[in-house]
């Protein structure tokens, strides 16, 4: 359900607990994953969204979100290019299980206003992206040494409490049912679909269940409806000819007044220009909450350069 280029390194490698690629953001929509992730804003700027805080990220900015935080991605307008690194918290458990339980905060390192713990964090993620570029034998060890030092660094630098397992618990729980009213608000989005029939399903009242989606993913019901409906436009004007009248009925748009306007506020453009900047021969796979996008390679040219270019 969402629009983004994925310049992936590796795949989840089975007992790395690491995952580390490239990424374009259009929209990724409201999402959570049991990994820590560290965004670093290589090129233009993103928004992200905390629940009903809308952060900027600009040019050189770190933010670390933590595991299960639910958030989302949009672009700014101007192009962008994020390197992305997650890291299970489970993965040092054997001689660190605090980290399972560690929440992160005052977590946007700002690049160019003086931020103390900035240079520090930056060192590390460069390393590891210079060691994927070096694409050495072996090179597992040196990641897992990197892994632990930018563990060991985002500790020393930031602030951040240990959860007690109580709440961990309650969170969880709502997470489950959140993720139930998100797959189903996924899978009927081109239907008419109402809060009340979310609330017969949950057996709850449509005022607690406005307020639990609210409180959970920082918008309405409405809101949240809106931007998969989108996603489902977006996803097919970029692989399919069809009709943009036909595309607004397909993803439960009641007309392509709204479709246009929904596409101006989010994209800052009308269908048909999104059409022409996007449209791919080959369509990109699509997951409920993360989006795996279309995962293309970085050539080590590119890499070198790039590396380049962030070195001081």
């Amino acid at each position: 359900m969402n629009r983004n280029h994925d310049y992936e390194f590796i795949k989840h490698i089975k007992g790395l607990g690491l995952h580390a690629y490239f990424v374009t953001i259009d929209q990724r929509i409201q999402h959570w994953h049991g990994e820590v992730e560290v965004l670093y804003v290589l090129q233009g700027s993103v928004w992200l969204s905390l629940g009903t805080e809308n952060i900027l990220l600009n040019r050189g900015d770190i933010f670390v979100v933590n595991h299960f935080e639910i958030h989302s991605l949009r672009q700014t307008g101007e192009g962008n290019l994020l390197f992305v690194i997650q890291f299970t918290p489970t993965f040092c458990k054997r001689y660190f299980s605090d980290l399972q339980y560690i929440r992160f905060s005052e977590r946007h390192l700002r690049h160019g206003q003086q931020d103390s713990r900035w240079p520090a964090v930056r060192q590390v993620l460069l390393d590891v992206i210079r060691t994927f570029a070096d694409s050495k034998p072996n090179s597992q060890f040196l990641l897992m040494a990197l892994l632990n030092t930018l563990v060991f660094t985002l500790l020393s630098e930031l602030p951040y409490k240990i959860t007690a397992q109580k709440e961990i618990d309650s969170y969880e729980s709502n997470l489950d049912r959140l993720n139930r009213i998100l797959l189903y608000i996924n899978n009927n989005a081109a239907y008419k679909i109402t809060l009340e029939d979310l609330a017969r399903r949950e057996g709850l009242s449509t005022f607690y269940l406005s307020h639990f989606i609210r409180k959970h993913l920082g918008i309405s019901y409405q809101k949240y409806l809106a931007q998969v409906r989108l996603s489902l436009a977006a996803n097919m004007l970029s692989t399919t000819n069809k009709s943009i009248s036909s595309i607004a009925i397909e993803s439960g748009f009641s007309d392509i007044k709204y479709l246009n306007r929904h596409f101006g506020e989010t994209y800052g453009c009308r269908p048909a220009e999104y059409r022409l900047k996007n449209k791919k021969t080959d369509p990109p796979a699509i997951s409920v909450f993360i989006g795996s996008s279309r995962e293309l390679s970085l050539t080590n040219e590119v890499l070198q350069k790039l590396i380049e270019e962030l070195t001081p």
